[in-house]
């Protein structure tokens, strides 16, 4: 909290705020808060370097296996959720078959 004009911080709008997509209204309230707050002033100017800082990385082309490897990763973490899920039910089921046996 903001003590000093007492309204919540507004970093989550600030992406919005700098592409233009807020309302008249929305804008002026953002721009009063960053005024008098520190903390949202420093995320602003964050965000605003942001695409500096990317441009000096350059383009970077992904590999050719790239595409491969992340459905594999995706392909591999199912099955485990899938395992996963199976012997709960297998343990539940287990459960209940000697609950109704005794």
């Amino acid at each position: 909290m903001n003590k000093k004009n007492n309204t919540k911080h507004v970093e989550k709008e600030l992406t919005l705020f700098l592409e233009g997509e807020l309302s008249d209204a929305e804008h002026q309230h953002i721009q009063s808060h960053l005024a008098s707050c520190e903390r949202c002033g420093q995320a602003l100017r964050e965000l605003e370097r942001l695409p500096r800082v990317l441009q000096a990385f350059g383009e970077i082309e992904p590999s050719e296996t790239m595409f491969d490897e992340i459905e594999a990763q995706i392909a591999q973490r199912s099955q485990r959720r899938f395992a996963r899920r199976k012997l709960a039910w297998k343990i539940g089921l287990q459960f209940v078959s000697v609950v109704l046996i005794v």
